[in-house]
Order: C-alpha cells, then structure tokens, then sequence
C-alpha cells in the first residue's frame, strides 16, 4: 500500500494552468514564425543576473508535472515560454536561453532553457552542452 500524499488545491491550479499554457505555448512553437515566438519570450540579449524572492519551485514542479502529461509535445522551448509566462504572471523575472550543437551525423540540434536568477526552471539537463546563440529576459529597466 503506497502512503501518497494529495495535492493541494493550489497545487492542482498551478497544474491546469501550466498544461493550459503548454498547450498554448505549443501552438505558437508550430504555428508561429520564431520571430513572433522570440516576442513571447522577453527582451533579447539582456539577462536578469539577480532573482528577489523566494524560488518557485511550485511553477517548476507544474511545468514538470504538466509537460510529462500532455498528448502533444511539450518540448524544451514550449516549457520556456510556459515558465515565462507563469513567472512573469507572478511579478518574477527570468532568462530564457536558446543554444545550439551539433549531433554526431553533424546535424544542429536546439535547446532552450529558462533560469530565474542561478535556479533552473527548465532544461536543465544538458543545457552545457549547447552554445549560447540568444537570451532573453522578463526584466525591464
């Protein structure tokens, strides 16, 4: 018998919404041209070094939890977009990163990744192996 722990109501608003938003996010991947979707993301080039307040670790865990769960693909640059813009509802700011490698047949292969401060909110994993081409932020001077 497994001890497991219901969500809260919060926990499951915070859910909804992200999967709401991946989905939103998602459509505007496809059907956007990147210039548009690079709009959604922020100011380009300028980076938020500093993160006041305590860590969303909730908004992260929803993304998690959310993109996991959706029956479209929720990739890296659909969950930046929906940490973008859950952080950003939430008065926070953050960096969104976008990089690029290349595979072993020599093909490019894209990756974002959204940080708020020095915390990862998605695409953590691997995230160093790409190079930095564009960085977007929430922040304004």
């Amino acid at each position: 018998m497994t001890n497991r722990v219901r969500p809260s109501i919060i926990e499951l608003l915070q859910f909804v919404e992200a999967y709401l938003l991946l989905g939103i996010a998602r459509g505007c991947v496809v059907f956007l041209p990147f210039r548009h979707v690079a709009l959604l993301l922020g100011r380009e080039g300028e980076e938020v070094s500093s993160y006041r307040g305590a860590m969303r670790e909730d908004i992260k865990r929803a993304i998690e939890r959310s993109a996991h769960r959706t029956p479209w693909r929720s990739n890296c640059l659909a969950q930046s977009l929906t940490a973008t813009w859950m952080m950003r509802r939430r008065g926070h700011h953050v960096t969104t990163y976008l990089g690029v490698r290349r595979d072993e047949s020599g093909a490019i292969i894209a990756h974002s990744w959204t940080i708020a401060g020095q915390a990862f909110m998605t695409g953590k994993r691997g995230y160093e192996l790409y190079t930095v081409t564009k960085m977007f932020s929430t922040h304004t001077k």
